[in-house]
């Protein structure tokens, strides 16, 4: 008998938050990641429970917003910092050539 969306998620989420949280070092941006993982599954519990290993495609899900979200945090809110750009944002290059001074904007 498969459990009930319910069941699962209390069976769950502590462990994956503590998973997700220790890759992003934030237990609350953690917490959010894994909410957002079990809101994507219920609306499609009916065929996930039905997986030999429902719990695989949740932590999926959050391992992919947790890896979206730490690349966000770590290039900043508001777009590259210059220590963390890579050579082509530094110099305002385009498919490894540089721009013309005058179509940079």
């Amino acid at each position: 008998m498969t459990p009930s969306f319910e069941e699962f998620y209390a069976a769950h989420y502590t462990r994956l938050t503590v998973q997700v949280g220790a890759y992003l070092g934030d237990l609350v941006e953690a917490q959010d990641v894994v909410q957002e993982a079990f809101s994507r599954a219920w609306p499609r519990w009916e065929s996930i429970s039905r997986y030999e290993e429902p719990a695989a495609w949740i932590r999926r899900v959050a391992w992919n917003e947790a890896s979206g979200l730490e690349r966000f945090l770590r290039l900043g809110k508001w777009g590259l910092g210059q220590e963390d750009a890579g050579p082509r944002e530094r110099e305002g290059e385009a498919g490894g050539r540089k721009q013309p001074a005058g179509s940079r904007k």
